[in-house]
């Protein structure tokens, strides 16, 4: 049930809200529950069993780590010191091997459900190469809805009821509501518990306010979606499906129109998920902040995709850099040197971006993707010292606009790979990059991109109305999308421009390739 259909639309968000409407505050809960596995079990029948096996296994781990921090507390002042120091060190590697075993559950329905082939295929690979005749199998599984998203919250859950950032949830139909919310489980975005959990389950009411910025954001990430994306995938399918049909100027449109699809795509399709949940009055974290006006890398992956990011630096980032055999590493490189330092880093950064690229799919493009960007941020920290003597005032405007720009030519050769069917035709995209088109062929290739003048100035337009609203954004002016657009009129005046443009302006019926959600594959 994709996002942007009027079977989601009307056919489920809007009987799920009227239910919602007419539930005793304390009750309003229960609609988001039935709708979520309703949802779910339209969308993935399959993966139920996944979904259970996942939110049983975390919700009984959490609930014994709440247990054992309990008979602690109980115990500390009835035994003496000594023996309340013994039994908290006892507890505390009994709560480890709790937390290993609940994320060896995750991880291992992932692998399997995800990754088995892909692994499968390398070691049969191997097993060629050394001429051995027994072979792992393929195997046809169904992978769940989500599942990529659903596991880093199942994961953070515990993890963080281990760090006693939260407390172990009581009630399992509110830990699996927290896992499988609707509008959160197909592309996130990825949320804490003490973000989303509490407030999903907390006492509601209509609010007037709520109901009508949540509208004025799903009409906005509509408009992105299904005027701007869409139009975008047909231009982007014609040329990397018959890369060698196209050269230079042509590759290059098709490249950057994909990054302009996979923005819109990606967070209008956040931006639907963060009005529908805004109807119910929950709020969720952003997933985006003008990523396209970054001078760097690392900041453009602090401004996209931004819970992925976090998660990974939280749960995989800080404990590996903190944990004993890097704080080993780091006092044997301390003062050899500025290169030396950045060794204990530089490692844990190498198993965040390996993991960031194999989240994304399994797929060797998809490792290559993520290896791309730790060596672009490498090289990055490499050279920031020499530069620094070189550029005293990284700040003037000028610098300002040359990181811009590195860092958009950065991003759209990572857009070229993570798009491209293989790495070889990534490769041969880049190549024809270089490779001079005639001038006069031009015009006859873009209309066979199956785009007329009048997409292509719709799409021109879109670009600039989200350009104007990251300008905006960045300058730090009011925006609807944090509910401080002032004047109600304004609100209901773009809510009615909205509605009318994709109406009028959306890239639907035969004539066009209207593409799922990008992410949704993830």
């Amino acid at each position: 049930m994709a996002f942007d259909s009027l079977l989601y639309l009307f056919a489920f968000l809007l009987p799920v809200y009227a239910v919602w409407l007419i539930l005793p505050p304390a009750r309003k809960w229960y609609a988001l529950l039935a709708g979520s596995i309703v949802f779910y079990l339209i969308s993935s029948p399959f993966g139920a069993v996944a979904v259970a096996v996942s939110a049983a296994s975390v919700y009984a781990c959490a609930r014994a780590l709440s247990g054992l921090d309990g008979a602690v507390s109980q115990a500390k002042g009835a035994m003496p010191r000594e023996d309340a120091k013994k039994l908290k060190l006892s507890v505390k590697t009994q709560k480890k091997y709790i937390v290993f075993v609940c994320v060896l559950i995750q991880v291992g329905l992932l692998l399997l459900l995800k990754y088995f082939n892909f692994f499968a295929s390398g070691v049969n690979a191997a097993a060629d190469a050394l001429g051995l005749i027994t072979k792992l199998p393929e195997l046809k599984l169904a992978v769940p809805l989500g599942i990529s998203f659903y596991t880093l919250q199942a994961i953070s859950y515990v993890v963080d009821v281990y760090r006693k950032a939260v407390t172990a949830e009581r009630n399992f139909a509110k830990l699996l509501l927290y896992l499988i919310f609707f509008p959160t489980v197909v592309e996130g975005p990825i949320c804490r518990y003490n973000e989303s959990g509490a407030k999903l389950c907390a006492e509601s009411r209509f609010d007037f306010y709520s109901f009508r910025d949540g509208v004025l954001l799903m009409c906005w990430g509509l408009f992105k979606k299904v005027v701007i994306a869409n139009r975008c995938n047909m231009l982007v399918n014609t040329v990397f499906g018959d890369r060698g049909a196209y050269s230079g100027l042509i590759v290059l449109t098709a490249i950057l129109a994909y990054t302009l699809q996979l923005y819109a795509d990606f967070s209008g399709c956040i931006d639907i998920v963060r009005g529908t949940a805004r109807l119910f009055g929950v709020g969720l974290p952003e997933n985006f902040d003008a990523p396209f006006f970054s001078r760097s890398t690392a900041e453009f992956w602090r401004r996209w995709h931004i819970t992925l990011g976090t998660w990974f630096r939280d749960y995989v980032f800080y404990p590996l850099s903190l944990s004993k055999p890097f704080a080993s590493l780091r006092k044997k490189t301390a003062g050899k040197g500025y290169y030396a330092d950045l060794l204990p880093t530089a490692t844990a950064m190498f198993a965040v971006w390996t993991l960031t690229g194999l989240w994304h799919g399994a797929s060797l493009k998809y490792l290559v993707y993520g290896l791309y960007y730790f060596a672009v941020m490498l090289l990055g920290l490499l050279v920031e010292k020499p530069a620094g003597k070189l550029v005293k005032d990284r700040d003037a405007a000028l610098w300002r606009f040359v990181g811009v720009v590195r860092t958009f030519v950065i991003v759209n050769i990572g857009m070229l790979i993570f798009r491209a069917d293989t790495l070889t035709a990534a490769w041969q995209m880049f190549a024809s990059l270089f490779t001079p088109y005639a001038a006069a062929d031009i015009s006859e290739a873009l209309v066979s991109l199956r785009l007329d003048s009048w997409d292509l100035i719709i799409v021109a337009v879109g670009a600039c109305v989200m350009a104007v609203y990251s300008t905006l954004k960045v300058s730090g002016r009011k925006l609807p999308e944090n509910g401080t657009l002032p004047g109600g009129i304004a609100r209901a005046a773009l809510i009615f421009v909205l509605i009318i443009a994709v109406t009028l302006l959306g890239a639907y019926g035969d004539n066009y390739d209207a593409a799922s959600f990008i992410y949704a594959g993830f």
